[in-house]
């Protein structure tokens, strides 16, 4: 099997010259897993992935992976990502700022699709980390930029910044949607965040009834969804934990042994 060449080294390390076609996709497609799963545990805990810092560590896979079969590749690759988990995991609370916009929105852009595909309809991904022209995505602040409408729960401006950016009070809508809700309370919204995404959608209290594979894939996975007629901090911090949970579901170390 001759490999693109175009492929990073860390992903054709682990390809043996031997390997026919087949195998050697499934490698790549093994060690393109790692890396997603590798990374996004890495920022859901506060690290780096820069050149600088992910170096070594990138060398130190490759020289360990190298030589295996798939299913030795495999079970190398889970661990070390449980040598990882055994000092993070996806208990922090993540909240937006400006230097992690794009990578946030690429959290929600998961969350998205994977609810999309649970209901039976083809994954978006692509479309959802469109951040300009017509066809953008933008992140949406479910609580409104208002602190005088929200005065009564949080004790300063700064406690309702902090609420409104934590990634339990986002979501993602397309860019005219998104500008056309404004500043309208959570009330107003609700109904609009039906006719969307099914991120926004399970909002509403309507959603559950009529997304039976939605339910199932709830119940498979014991997923706090729940619908919020009304939103506040409780609902933000119940909302974070549930993004928590997809977000320990999606980027699983077990993942990478879920595979035909």
């Amino acid at each position: 099997m001759r490999a693109s060449h175009s492929k990073p080294p860390i992903i054709l390390s682990a390809v043996n010259a031997d390997d026919d076609e087949a195998t050697a996709m499934a490698k790549m497609g093994a060690v393109a897993d790692f890396i997603d799963i590798w990374l996004n545990v890495r920022f859901w805990n506060s690290k780096l992935n820069s050149y600088s810092h992910m170096e070594y560590a990138a060398f130190t896979v490759i020289s360990r992976i190298r030589g295996k079969t798939l299913e030795g590749l495999r079970n190398e690759l889970r661990q070390r990502l449980k040598e990882e988990f055994e000092e993070i995991n996806f208990g922090a609370e993540v909240r937006l700022n400006k230097s992690f916009s794009k990578v946030i929105h690429r959290q929600l852009a998961r969350f998205t699709d994977w609810l999309d595909q649970q209901a039976g309809e083809p994954g978006r991904y692509e479309d959802y980390i469109v951040r300009s022209g017509k066809n953008a995505y933008e992140i949406e602040h479910i609580l409104a930029n208002n602190f005088e409408m929200f005065s009564e729960e949080f004790r300063d401006e700064a406690a309702f910044e902090e609420a409104r950016n934590s990634i339990g009070g986002l979501l993602l809508l397309p860019k005219k949607v998104n500008a056309s809700l404004g500043d309208k309370p959570y009330e107003e919204k609700l109904q609009k965040y039906l006719q969307q995404n099914k991120l926004a959608q399970s909002l509403h209290p309507d959603f559950y009834g009529n997304n039976p594979g939605v339910l199932r894939a709830i119940r498979a996975h014991n997923l706090p969804f729940k619908s919020h007629e009304t939103f506040n901090g409780d609902d933000i911090r119940q909302r974070s934990a549930l993004y928590r949970a997809l977000a320990d579901l999606i980027w699983s170390p077990d993942r990478l042994l879920n595979k035909a």
